[in-house]
């Protein structure tokens, strides 16, 4: 008896065993499976790596959200009335829909190949300027912590929340927190002024500057000439029962057209004012209601369209040419004939200026304000108060101009006077390398700027072609324009270089990347 107790006491201890070895292993399970799938892991272990940097997989996150907002936020603002069929179903899983038919690819997949694309490169440049020795200026640091300030505030005032904590919760689901985020906008803040940093430390010779205006001036010279096109009147091959109706249906209106556009040649060579006539012309060739001029073109000779750049660029054109021109060689295709006139080439030698204004607009006068019931706008009423409104910008331009002057008329103390003052006041109002006729400078200012006995510290006040006062302040001259351009265009080539070097770069991908939460 005693034994068989024995034996059952045995029996009775492996079974407790066993069932406390299972007992242990299914809480191990458990307890593994809870932290697969809490956001422990996701902060701490390694998502994706790229020359050395590391992201966890929290951090990824941020790069990932951001380039589902990126990308969606492009398409509502670009394609509206699109944006429904080429986003998709925020009600499914990401991974549950096709992004690309052809290829099987999901959203999912589609916006974490952004996201991956982002972070590979923010790593590699982050990389190299750790490997270089870069940091953060102190005024960088400055900047940083007050543009994470401004964003706080921001997230107070327009999103109604308590803390950027709260922010980062809501857009990134709980997956990142503050300090994964505030981890990448560092890497983020400082590639882009390690960017910065290379772009502007590129140096070049005279010679070099020289030498690459020189070979590429058909490209930078500056051409002014103007142009409108007579239109062929199209066929269609649908349209005719056989090839060689359709080709004379064609040759007949190549030839109408080509001989519209000579008759308008005719008519511009032989007035005395052959610009005014190119205007005229234009204008009767012009089909729509109301005609206005945009015939005038003023731009770089690379930005020449094809059709006319060979002519335009030729050596011997000179000022007063006329020509046309059809939009392609071959007849068949051609849909219509360039009429141009030919004004002048610029080699840009000439010294560019560094100025600041100060800009009074007249208070805006909404025609609504003086606009009856019937629909009527009381003209004389609506008049006056655009003339009050344009009194009212002279008098307080006149009167801030007079205290500039009474103070020394310095450079900073235009500056200090911007404030609350200027329609123009970023950077305090400064311009530098101005060109002559930059676009979307007032003709007034131009004129002002360029005229050959200008010098440092000349200022005026005079009212731009706005109807805005504008109290302008010559700095001094900048370098040549042609020197500016090709210095810029060799600094971008260098920066281009300097930027697809990166494209070498590997990302690596670790276990913990599937713990990524992408929906």
């Amino acid at each position: 008896m005693a034994k068989s107790r024995g034996k059952g006491r045995r029996k009775k201890s492996r079974t407790s065993v066993f069932a406390l070895v299972t007992v242990a292993v299914i809480a191990v399970l458990f307890i593994g499976a809870t932290l697969v799938n809490s956001n422990f892991l996701r902060r701490r272990m390694t998502a994706l790596e790229a020359a050395g940097v590391k992201l966890t997989v929290a951090e990824y996150n941020c790069f990932y959200i951001d380039a589902v907002n990126d990308y969606n936020n492009y398409v509502s603002s670009y394609y509206p009335d699109d944006a429904a069929s080429m986003l998709p179903d925020n009600s499914r899983p990401l991974t549950a829909q096709i992004y690309d038919t052809s290829t099987g690819q999901t959203w999912a997949e589609f916006y974490d190949s952004m996201a991956i694309e982002n972070a590979r490169q923010t790593a590699a440049v982050y990389s190299d300027a750790q490997a270089k020795g870069y940091k953060l200026s102190e005024e960088d640091e400055t900047a940083l912590q007050t543009q994470l300030d401004q964003q706080e505030t921001d997230i107070k005032t327009y999103y109604g929340l308590k803390s950027m904590k709260e922010y980062v919760r809501l857009v990134y689901g709980g997956v990142s927190t503050k300090k994964d985020y505030l981890r990448v906008a560092r890497l983020r803040y400082t590639i882009n002024a390690y960017a910065k940093y290379t772009y502007d430390g590129f140096s070049y010779s005279q010679e070099q500057i020289d030498s690459y205006y020189a070979e590429n001036k058909d490209g930078l010279d500056t051409f002014t000439y103007r142009y409108f096109i007579v239109q062929e009147e199209s066929v269609s091959y649908s349209d005719f029962d056989t090839d060689e109706a359709y080709a004379t249906a064609k040759s007949e209106a190549y030839a109408a057209a080509k001989a519209k556009a000579d008759g308008y040649l005719d008519a511009i060579s032989s007035a005395v004012a052959s610009e005014v006539e190119f205007v005229v012309s234009a204008a009767d060739n012009d089909a729509s209601e109301e005609f206005t001029d945009t015939t005038l073109v003023r731009g770089f000779g690379e930005q020449v369209t094809a059709a006319i750049s060979d002519w335009i660029k030729a050596p011997e054109r000179v000022t007063g040419n006329l020509a046309v021109i059809p939009a392609t060689e071959d007849p068949e295709t051609n849909t219509g004939f360039y009429v141009v006139y030919f004004m002048s080439r610029s080699a840009n030698d000439y010294l560019t200026a560094n100025m600041r204004q100060l800009v009074v607009t007249p208070e805006a006068v909404s025609q609504s304000d003086y606009t009856g019931e019937d629909g009527q706008l009381d003209v004389l009423a609506y008049d006056d108060a655009l003339g009050q409104a344009q009194a009212a910008a002279k008098e307080k331009a006149e009167a801030l101009y007079a205290q500039w002057q009474e103070s020394g008329a310095t450079e900073d103390g235009l500056v200090e006077l911007m404030a609350g003052n200027s329609s123009d006041a970023t950077e305090g109002g400064l311009y530098e390398n101005v060109e002559r006729n930059r676009s979307g400078q007032d003709i007034t200012v131009n004129n002002w700027l360029f005229v050959t006995d200008r010098k440092a510290g000349d200022h005026t006040l005079f009212q731009d072609t706005n109807d805005a006062w504008v109290i302008v302040y010559f700095i001094d001259n900048g370098p040549l324009y042609s020197d500016f351009l090709a210095e810029a265009r060799l600094r971008e080539a260098d920066y281009t270089a300097w930027q697809t070097a990166y494209d070498s770069v590997e990302v690596k991908t670790r276990w913990a990347f599937k713990l990524r939460a992408n929906g």
